[in-house]
């Protein structure tokens, strides 16, 4: 796939203020992973039959349960969910040459540093209304978008190259956004660009890893009652790196304490569960499972219900222990997808397609015993 592809399909949404461009690039780049002699997955062919059974079911009750939709939104929305389904069973094709795409966007969104309290339009949100810049981010400043349509599309690239750069089951360490720099500095900068989208689920996401990793590092010295120097450095980066991503909301969300953090996830949990299980529940459907009940009623629900307990379940009994990092990311960000936010699946674009398809990857290896793929 051309690199610079998708460089023009983000200038013409942000000069033109379309904002569904971005979009429609969804249906190309879930093509060349199906296509495409590159991409992995354990069996193809099963993959696309899937797909398209999936998509069928999906789109039969999109057009003929719950509340109407256009034909090619319907079209669009059907092929999100079967993907998302797909990733949810561990069969959605892998291909890290997708990353090279999002290489030139980022590095051309990096200028958009500089203007968080009045961004310009091409480093603005593509949304309604002319005064509309950003959604709000850290220290009463705009999130940063770059040149994507949202800050939220930016947030899903950075998390998916974080995750892809991150776990130690991707056997590629070379990969790097930014030229001249090394892994950590790169790595360093993807993180500080995702604190600037204020995504701030995502960014707590990531702290399972080094918090898994800090746990088995005290398991060793518990284990062998002594400490190397490989171990305290390992130690005292992981402690740094968790100290750094609370500070960050300590000094950019006002009146930031812990106990307000817990309020806020307790608070939310309780509607968020609520609503998992009365989708009817408010008018409004603010998580995927509420806009899959809303649009495709209570078969569609229940379906999606069935395939996410049973790949759930599945990889329960299956995962491996030294994967449980893998595990937790995964399905963390499936009920992010599912009974958090909408966005995802019912706003398909090629950066929810890299975070769906990284997802997959790390389905299936929490369910195997190789190292790397």
């Amino acid at each position: 796939m051309n690199f610079y592809f998708i460089i023009f399909f983000l200038l013409l949404s942000k000069i033109f203020v379309i904002s569904n461009l971005y979009n429609i690039l969804f249906i190309p780049f879930l093509g060349f992973l199906f296509l495409s002699s590159s991409s992995k997955v354990h069996n193809k062919k099963l993959s696309v039959l899937l797909f398209i059974v999936f998509s069928f079911v999906v789109f039969s009750f999109l057009l003929l349960s719950g509340e109407p939709l256009p034909f090619n939104v319907a079209l669009l929305r059907s092929f999100s969910i079967a993907t998302l389904y797909l990733a949810l069973l561990g069969h959605l094709p892998f291909d890290e040459s997708l990353f090279n795409n999002f290489k030139l966007p980022l590095i051309l969104s990096i200028p958009g540093i500089l203007f968080l309290f009045n961004p310009p339009s091409i480093y603005s949100a593509v949304g309604s209304g002319i005064d509309f810049k950003s959604n709000m981010g850290l220290f009463d400043s705009f999130a940063l978008v770059g040149l994507f349509p949202t800050s939220f599309y930016l947030a899903q690239v950075v998390t998916a190259l974080l995750i892809y750069k991150i776990s130690p089951i991707f056997r590629s360490y070379d990969f790097k956004v930014f030229p001249f720099t090394n892994q950590i500095i790169d790595r360093l900068i993807l993180i500080f660009i995702l604190v600037l989208t204020n995504r701030k689920v995502f960014l707590i996401l990531l702290i399972l890893y080094p918090i898994t990793s800090l746990v088995k590092t005290l398991i060793v010295i518990f284990k062998n009652l002594r400490i190397n120097k490989e171990t305290f450095n390992t130690l005292i980066f992981r402690l740094g790196f968790i100290s750094i991503v609370f500070t960050v909301f300590a000094f950019g969300i006002t009146n930031f304490t812990f106990t307000y953090l817990f309020e806020q996830i307790a608070e939310r949990l309780y509607f968020y569960t609520l609503w998992a299980f009365t989708p009817g529940a408010d008018t409004l459907a603010e998580t995927g499972m509420m806009v899959i009940y809303k649009y495709g009623g209570d078969f569609l629900f229940l379906i999606s219900w069935i395939v996410f307990l049973s790949s759930f379940i599945y990889s329960l009994f299956k995962f491996k222990l030294s994967k449980i990092s893998d595990f937790l990311i995964a399905y963390t960000l499936i009920l992010l997808f599912l009974f958090k936010e909408a966005a995802t699946v019912f706003s398909p674009s090629p950066s929810s397609l890299m975070l769906l398809m990284v997802v997959s990857m790390l389905i299936n290896s929490s369910r195997s015993s190789f190292k790397r793929i």
